[in-house]
């Protein structure tokens, strides 16, 4: 995929991709935003006359998605509610930001290539657009508060700094789960761990060493990419199954396994808190050819604990 600035030709593509955007905010429950017209042919072309406007191409030389980026300062950020910017520096901003769903992840896609221009973005987006707001957060984005754009409706405000990336959440969220899982798996019964199984036929016993081969190998990757821009290592991820049969975690000691995946979890939080924030934007390339950067892998993280600690407590329940 490249992006390119977008062109007069392009405006009617353009328009249909904002179209197409609309459609599944509405259809996601977000039918307050993009309303009454915008963005506007005038708009877009306006956006295009001055420079602004990005298309992003993919190999078929198709326009998959398009955004507006500027440096330099927006009105709109001058006066901020309920929280504060991270900084004072220049920044550039991120305003609609569209895709045609046809390729995955093609909005962090943009917003790397916004910060690979700019290391100081500011963004905003409507509180009921949830599926952006996770993809900010995901690219390391920080919620700073409530702007209110040129209409005087309000839009939560974030700001990513290559200064200022704040992984507490993903820490704290790390510990926490430690913290309140340890005890239950200890309690549970030796038919539980054993016998019952997921939709991937994985027990609890071989889902728990599932996460010890996710901390382990995120643990390379998170230390490679410090000191590799462009990190050239396996996945695992299509492998998943043959890790756990090799390693024989359905026989292996119980309580020893809890110890393994509780000790590397807490080793997982200090690689996280000590890392080269200089070398977020580093990547690796996972088996299916998607780009991820050691921001989004730190990000992404806590949400695979949290997926994996969920069927083990749907598995206990049932």
């Amino acid at each position: 995929m490249e992006i390119r600035k977008s062109q007069p030709e392009d405006l009617d593509t353009l328009m249909d991709i904002y179209a197409q955007a609309k459609l599944f905010m509405r259809n996601s429950g977000n039918k307050n935003q993009w309303i009454d017209g915008y963005p506007s042919r005038e708009i877009v072309l306006k956006d295009i006359t001055n420079g602004n406007s990005y298309a992003c191409i993919d190999d078929d030389k198709e326009i998959i998605a398009t955004f507006c980026f500027l440096q330099g300062e927006d009105p709109n950020y001058a006066r901020i509610e309920n929280g504060q910017w991270l900084n004072d520096e220049p920044y550039g901003v991120v305003h609609r930001l569209a895709g045609t769903g046809k390729r995955k992840n093609i909005g962090t896609y943009c917003l790397q290539w916004c910060f690979e221009q700019c290391s100081d973005i500011r963004v905003d987006t409507h509180h009921d657009n949830l599926v952006m707001q996770n993809i900010l957060k995901r690219n390391g984005y920080t919620t700073c508060g409530i702007i209110y754009i040129s209409n005087g409706t309000p839009r939560i405000a974030f700001q990513k700094s290559l200064e200022s990336i704040d992984f507490s959440h993903i820490t704290d969220g790390v510990s926490k789960v430690i913290a309140t899982e340890e005890q239950v798996l200890i309690g549970l019964s030796q038919e539980t761990i054993t016998l019952k199984r997921n939709k991937q036929n994985r027990t609890i016993k071989q889902i728990l060493g599932h996460l010890v081969d996710s901390a382990s190998n995120n643990h390379q990757r998170m230390i490679r990419l410090q000191y590799t821009e462009h990190l050239v290592f396996p996945d695992y991820r299509q492998d998943n199954d043959l890790w756990i049969a090799l390693q024989d975690y359905q026989h292996t000691n119980w309580k020893d396994l809890i110890q393994l995946w509780k000790y590397y979890n807490l080793h997982i939080i200090q690689v996280i808190k000590s890392v080269d924030q200089t070398k977020l934007n580093n990547d690796w390339y996972d088996f299916e050819g998607t780009k991820v950067t050691l921001a989004e892998m730190i990000e992404g993280y806590l949400d695979h604990l949290h997926l994996h600690m969920n069927e083990i407590h749907e598995l206990i329940e049932s």
